[in-house]
């Protein structure tokens, strides 16, 4: 079995041969992980995603075996708040895994990292650990993984080390825990000092500090294990950059907590939805309420009110999912109280490389 590996670089067309094949595979990705069909990727959208994101630099692989594309290796690294550190994911056709395939593009990844790249990150997508299987417990204690799985396997085996379990939860619109518009009563109810306001796209000027705040915030205190923690700073003109770059490809969905006393956003939470694609799910992105103004069920409100704005604004979208560490138990609790379902799980992988 002879596997030939190319690497893909950025065409300037999106019907060129190899990336086409390369988003092939990740459309059979994205089907083995969500279910046939529920989320659409092509290579005209990739191409263009690729091009307005000025935060990632992206390097990707394909694998070949008898004409055949049978792999993708990707290296995603965040140039603007951890350009020492990437994110690699690995993914070979279900029939012909446990074949070295993913070896050979992990090794291909590996030979082609810079000096400058001291430490990388990998999220491996397993189902929940059934009763008789062993599993692998993340170092929190919450949380784990199937520790005879594929994608673990090879990660243990390159000295990648666990260091978080992450739940991926589904919403699904047509069968919610609760209406919304009684979640949102209830979470108004609780907190009688704040309004809430939603929006879409790039924040009003009067509103790029707090979101910087609590953008900054979020690098703060979301859970994050023994990962590498990456802090971020944000001024107003990196909200405009961030939100208008988002525009190009997304349709972002904002609702904001405003303490009605001093006017400022306490809280946030953010959904996105494709703009070429909108039946495909919507995803849910930072969750935040400032630590001093915790307690009132902002959460919930600003969630709440979120999902009632996107649904109305993109019908079409029926999912919504999202990311939670196993150990972030009032985010999950608030999650599950709205109808957030776990549908399967994320362990996170990390490995800090030995420099020469």
């Amino acid at each position: 079995m002879t596997v030939s590996i190319e690497e893909i670089l950025t065409p300037q067309q999106a019907d060129e041969t190899s990336w086409v094949a390369f988003h092939r595979l990740r459309q059979l990705a994205f089907d083995e992980e969500l279910g046939q069909g529920v989320r659409q990727v092509t290579p005209e959208n990739a191409l263009k995603a690729e091009r307005s994101d000025t935060m990632f630099a992206t390097r990707r692989w394909l694998a070949w075996l008898d004409s055949q594309p049978v792999g993708t290796a990707v290296l995603d690294v965040n140039t603007v708040d951890d350009p020492t550190g990437g994110f690699v994911t690995i993914f070979v056709v279900p029939g012909l895994r446990r074949r070295g395939i993913g070896r050979q593009l992990a090794e291909r990844v590996r030979t082609g990292l810079g000096q400058e790249t001291t430490r990388l990150v990998s999220e491996i997508s397993t189902p929940p650990p059934s009763g008789d299987e062993m599993i692998l417990t993340s170092p929190s204690g919450a949380g784990a993984v199937p520790k005879d799985h594929p994608g673990v396997q090879m990660a243990l085996s390159f000295g990648f080390r666990l260091g978080q379990v992450g739940r991926i939860g589904h919403y699904e619109f047509e069968d919610p825990a609760v209406p919304l518009d009684q979640a949102l009563s209830e979470a108004r109810a609780a907190a009688r000092g704040y309004e809430v306001l939603c929006l879409e796209g790039v924040p009003a000027p009067e509103l790029r500090d707090d979101l910087a705040v609590l953008k900054a915030r979020m690098s703060v205190d979301e859970p994050v294990g023994e990962l590498p923690r990456v802090l971020t700073q944000w001024d107003a003109a990196r909200v405009v950059e961030f939100y208008s770059g988002q525009a190009e490809v997304c349709r972002v969905f904002i609702a904001l907590a405003v303490e009605k006393a001093t006017g400022r956003a306490v809280a946030i939470n953010e959904l996105l939805s494709s703009r070429s694609l909108p039946a495909n799910p919507l995803y849910q992105w930072d969750t935040l309420v400032l630590p001093e103004h915790r307690g009132h069920r902002l959460g919930m409100l600003v969630k709440a009110a979120n999902l009632q704005a996107v649904h109305a604004a993109v019908p079409e979208a029926r999912l919504v999912t999202t990311f939670n560490a196993a150990e972030n138990q009032p985010m999950l609790a608030v999650n599950e109280a709205l109808g957030f379902r776990t549908h399967h799980l994320a362990g996170s992988f990390s490995i800090t490389r030995e420099q020469s």
